[in-house]
């Protein structure tokens, strides 16, 4: 006899999809960065808010709109074959962001920050071309990885919430363990070369 799906565990998983998803990720980390050697907290809350709405806000916008003409399904995009769009769309906009900010002195943090940001979701949109890898996972990760490589290893206090956003997505039957695990990987190795790419 099998046991019934535990009730609290769901609901955990399903807050922990939302409150960890991957535009709420960005939205922190890019925050989080903009404050990291910052000359003053006018120019970081400058910053942060540009890099908001350029690299949060309008690429949700698009995602959105795309919900409600019926393209996607819902806001986390659960057909692998209509996520290079928006991908690489969201992707070009942190890329047009970090350039703006770069003129703007903005500081090596939040230019990584940005970097890693496009490079997670270029990687994620060609491997979504042949599978169905999980960009929740794959942006925790790079961003936890960034936050070590901005502020150093303290960051490593955030891996709980990677392991906890990549066990949600396995148990809310999103994804399967390879491909979390695939997420992880690429999240990672995306923000390790926005730092090599990054001046």
């Amino acid at each position: 006899m099998t046991r019934p799906p535990a009730r609290w565990a769901d609901g955990l998983a399903r807050a922990a999809t939302e409150a960890l998803a991957p535009a709420a990720v960005v939205a922190l980390l890019l925050v989080g960065t903009a404050f990291v050697g910052a000359p003053s907290p006018v120019a970081a809350a400058r910053w942060a808010g540009v890099a908001l709405v350029g690299a949060v806000l309008l690429p949700a916008g698009f995602v959105l709109v795309g919900v409600h003409a019926g393209r996607y399904g819902s806001h986390h995009i659960p057909d692998r074959r209509r996520r290079l769009v928006p991908f690489v769309v969201w992707a070009l906009l942190a890329l047009t962001v970090q350039r703006l900010l770069r003129a703007d002195g903005a500081t090596a943090a939040l230019l990584l920050a940005l970097g890693a940001v496009a490079a997670t979701l270029l990687a994620a949109a060609l491997a979504n071309l042949v599978w169905k890898l999980s960009l929740h996972a794959a942006m925790a990760a790079c961003a936890v990885a960034t936050a070590v490589l901005a502020v150093g290893p303290a960051a490593l206090a955030l891996a709980p919430l990677v392991a906890l956003v990549a066990w949600a997505r396995v148990r809310l039957g999103a994804h399967d363990p390879a491909q979390v695990a695939a997420g992880l990987a690429l999240g990672a190795a995306a923000a390790a070369l926005a730092a090599r790419l990054t001046v």
